[in-house]
């Protein structure tokens, strides 16, 4: 697919300028809350997570992780969008930022019994429903999204179905 191509490209061409935003949200020199257009800018941080360049990913993962721990809601309907895009970095990194959400919110009752309660269901069955939706081999996404229901469980909020319980618990990648 050319667009594979094309977009790490352009990524890479336009590296100081994307780098120069970001540096000015990190040093909170822009804010993305007060910018109209905070959806778009949040949209092109998203696609960026697909650079090869990993530290550029590891500081627009830490922008998001920020963001979206402001949003909570948000980052589960951002993970479920992006599962079923073929872009590896993308999704990885989406539902490590849902996991980090859920560890940084994991005391609060309004998550747990809201949005965490409301999302667990179609996070889980991206990977382990009896009928995944959107399986995948990729080790970091697996171990997030069974961290992630692992917490719901933990704080009884979720449980799995008894006939997929052994499945689930005892769950290798091979």
């Amino acid at each position: 697919n050319i667009f594979e191509y094309t977009w790490t490209k352009v990524i890479y061409d336009e590296y100081y300028k994307i780098d120069s935003l970001v540096q000015k949200i990190l040093d909170n020199e822009v804010i993305i809350d007060e910018l109209e257009n905070k959806n778009l800018i949040i949209e092109f941080l998203i696609w960026t997570l697909e650079t090869t360049i990993r530290e550029l990913r590891d500081q627009i993962t830490l922008i998001l992780l920020d963001f979206f721990t402001k949003y909570p809601k948000l980052i589960f309907e951002k993970v479920l969008d992006f599962s079923t895009t073929n872009k590896v970095y993308i999704y990885e990194r989406l539902i490590s930022i849902c996991y980090g959400i859920c560890l940084r919110k994991q005391n609060d009752e309004n998550f747990l019994n809201k949005i965490l309660k409301e999302n667990i269901l179609s996070i889980y069955n991206l990977q382990f429903g009896v009928e995944p939706k959107n399986p995948t081999y990729n080790y970091i996404v697996i171990d997030s999204i069974k961290h992630i229901t692992d917490l719901a469980i933990y704080k009884g909020i979720f449980q799995v179905h008894e006939n997929e319980i052994d499945d689930f618990n005892n769950y290798r990648f091979n």
